[in-house]
């Protein structure tokens, strides 16, 4: 991470200009201006001012890539170093650049030659396998681990690791992770050493045990500990391996909370009281809270809940009509008024970036991108209603924001939400809600990763990548009149 007048001496060096030359062509009335630039002693307005003249000459013409350089350069400047590398961390996690193809070759030293790609494909006809990792590990690795979890008998991925809230570590290791963290192998388990004066060297040093059952029912242990570029690989085909995880672990149990896991556990229970259950757990997690959110479409608690009401009654009195029924209709509705009132009514913070192309989808087919698999779309005098009532609480509620982003890509496949002092859900937005189907959610406990997202969505989105509020204004007012044609 370069400083801004790094960056820009290098580009006026590359086109064969004197300080003085440059300052003249950007309208500097000395080149003592520039200088202090140069040299990292002036303040972020006259960098920017130098950046906006460097793009409007002729002279320097500048690409697309030396300016994108520049203003990574300038926000470097105004954020400081450690908060733009937490920021670029939480854009990697929010928007991971998946890696496809040939992976990268890791190599092995020791025990067996070759590389970790060979030893998976060796090792795939093996049975009952489990992985633990121990602190960070590249994200190449981990895309080897994903892929081969994906083909093979894994029943399990663990990954621990050490953080401390003072420290970037955290989302570095989320970062890494971020293409596996919905894998349904996949858990992720934290140990918190903020005001810890020695960090305990295990949970940071990226050994990985791997164990699986071989033609003959023999059990193989491999221990793979990093060097320089690769792993030292040790086999062994004695010892249990969860025993020996276990030992690795054994003093610091007390310590190691999830990271990752489901706002509240619905095995066993059938429809609709698993549904119950997990809104419920929503609505508690909202209440009175900061929320802090970029999702696609149209949040569900956005919903007047007069308004679901009747479609709700009318696609769970179709499936069954009982008493049992009409009460866990009832129960539904209490807690949709509840998280509605709270939303617009806890006199608290709520940021919402929206994607506008998903909202005129939904505008014009009253289906939202993660549709609720037993309801109707909503018609024409129901989407105008809902935008109505969004569109009016912006206006009117000091309390409440939407924006909409610039980019198409800014607002995807995924809705992320942070909860204030409480943690960060991240739910893949094609959801339909059956949560025995296609419904993949992760809820990552952590106070430090919300400030992390706070701060990101504050210092990064809103100032640079969503439409004013008077454009996002404007924008719902134009959703409406489309919704009304239809």
């Amino acid at each position: 991470m370069r400083t801004f007048g790094e960056v820009f001496s290098e580009m006026i060096k590359r086109r064969g200009l004197s300080v003085s030359a440059a300052a003249s062509e950007l309208g500097f009335s000395s080149k003592t201006a520039l200088f202090r630039i140069l040299n990292g002693q002036s303040k972020s307005a006259s960098n920017r001012r130098c950046m906006e003249a460097a793009c409007a000459s002729e002279l320097f013409a500048l690409t697309d890539e030396e300016t994108a350089m520049l203003k990574r350069a300038l926000r470097v400047g105004e954020m400081g170093k450690q908060a733009f590398a937490m920021n670029e961390l939480m854009r990697n996690l929010l928007h991971p650049h998946l890696l496809s193809g040939p992976l990268p070759a890791v190599p092995l030293t020791g025990g067996e030659c070759g590389d970790l790609s060979a030893l998976f494909a060796e090792r795939m006809g093996f049975s009952g396998i489990r992985i633990g990792i121990l602190g960070r590990c590249p994200q190449s690795v981990l895309a080897l681990l994903h892929r081969f979890s994906e083909q093979a008998d894994v029943s399990g991925i663990c990954h621990i690791f050490a953080v401390d809230d003072q420290s970037t570590e955290h989302m570095r290791v989320l970062s890494e992770a971020s293409f596996v963290l919905f894998s349904p192998v996949y858990s992720a388990y934290v140990i918190n050493e903020t005001g810890v004066q020695e960090k305990n060297w295990l949970f940071h040093s990226g050994i990985i045990l791997i164990s699986g059952v071989e033609e003959g029912d023999r059990r193989k242990t491999h221990l793979l500990t990093p060097v320089q570029g690769g792993y030292h690989l040790i086999v062994s085909d004695r010892g249990e391996p969860d025993a020996l995880f276990e030992r690795l672990v054994f003093d610091a149990r007390e310590r190691i909370r999830p990271l990752k896991q489901a706002p509240k556990n619905t095995d066993g229970l059938a429809f609709p009281d698993n549904y119950i259950q997990f809104t419920d757990s929503y609505e508690q997690i909202e209440r009175g809270r900061e929320i802090y959110m970029m999702k696609p479409d149209m949040p569900f608690n956005c919903i007047p809940p007069e308004l679901l009401l009747p479609i709700v009654k009318e696609a769970f009195w179709a499936m069954e009509p009982s008493a049992q029924m009409a009460q866990a209709i009832g129960r539904l509705y209490d807690i949709q008024k509840a998280r509605f009132d709270n939303l617009f009514g806890k006199k608290k913070v709520t940021h919402m970036v929206l994607n506008q192309d998903a909202m005129r989808r939904f505008a014009t087919t009253g289906i939202r991108e993660d549709h609720f698999f037993m309801i109707r779309p909503y018609t024409p005098r129901e989407r105008v209603w809902i935008l109505e009532n969004l569109r009016d609480q912006m206006s009117e509620n000091p309390y409440f924001h939407v924006w909409f982003g610039r980019s198409p890509d800014l607002v995807s496949d995924k809705e992320v939400t942070a909860y204030e002092g409480y943690g960060v859900a991240i739910i893949k937005s094609d959801t339909s809600w059956h949560l025995e189907a296609d419904h993949r959610e992760i809820m990552l406990e952590s106070r430090a990763l919300v400030s992390s997202f706070k701060d990101y969505m504050l210092n990064e989105i809103l100032p640079e990548e969503v439409f004013s509020r008077e454009q996002s204004l404007r924008i719902l007012s134009e959703l409406i009149e489309l919704a009304g044609k239809e």
